[in-house]
């Protein structure tokens, strides 16, 4: 008898054993959380190593995905992200446009930022602040800081506005 064949013995006698806290009975809850073939499949089956990582590698990365995506959009500061190309194991796109230039991922990280709702404007600061703030934009003192207001009406930005329309619009357009 090979030497393989004699652990897959004792795996197997492990295994039909049953014990509650075992490490079969573990391997057997993680087989099932990421649906991965049973252990008696496994048992049965002679996947070689490299099937074997990539059935593994494809189900944990499905698994995780699913779960990101899911707890996405139940959470306030990421329902606004981009889920699309959401998936575990990739970069996300906002930070696949930087360099690794301090300006760029500084940038990249304000971006991050507005895009989860968190980028500390004063209506966010009047949230969570017991103190007396007041809401309005400090810059411009026409109305409440908010991000739809930072990007698009604060009077303050209308120059840095101007400066990029033509090429989000150019943008725009060459997506429809």
């Amino acid at each position: 008898m090979s030497h393989n064949n004699s652990i897959r013995e004792i795996a197997w006698g492990q295994h039909t054993a049953g014990r509650p806290n075992s490490f079969f009975k573990r391997i057997n809850d993680i087989l099932d959380m990421y649906q991965l073939p049973s252990f008696n499949e496994i048992m049965n089956q002679h996947y070689n190593k490299l099937d074997s990582k990539n059935i593994v590698r494809t189900a944990i990365s499905s698994h995780w995905t699913v779960k990101l995506k899911a707890d996405c959009e139940e959470k306030s500061t990421l329902k606004l992200l981009s889920k699309r190309n959401l998936n575990i194991g990739q970069t996300h796109n906002v930070w696949e446009t930087i360099s690794s230039s301090v300006k760029d991922v500084r940038k990249a990280t304000t971006k991050v930022h507005m895009l989860t709702g968190t980028y500390m404007l004063q209506t966010l600061k009047v949230k969570f602040n017991q103190a007396e703030i007041d809401p309005t934009c400090p810059i411009c003192k026409l109305e409440p800081e908010d991000l739809q207001h930072l990007l698009t009406s604060c009077p303050a930005y209308r120059h840095i506005r101007k400066s990029h329309f033509q090429q989000i619009k150019e943008y725009i357009v060459s997506k429809n």
